[in-house]
């Protein structure tokens, strides 16, 4: 197994723990109304895709382009 990989993972799950907390508290001062919500929500859930994306492409890099 290559290092990468728990790396990867206690990054994506520690990640992706903080930013469930972080969403939830930005969510709850949102006023309440079902589009604010709805757009809200909507970002929340695509926005976490770009960091954990750059974070696969770089494990599945191979090692020996790095150098």
């Amino acid at each position: 197994m290559r290092w990468r990989t728990p790396v990867v993972a206690l990054l994506l799950f520690a990640g992706m723990f903080a930013y469930a907390l972080l969403a939830a508290t930005v969510a709850e001062a949102l006023p309440d109304h079902w589009a604010v919500r709805l757009a809200y929500y909507f970002a929340a859930g695509v926005i976490w895709v770009f960091p954990a994306l750059r974070i696969l492409v770089w494990a599945g890099r191979d090692p020996q382009s790095d150098r």
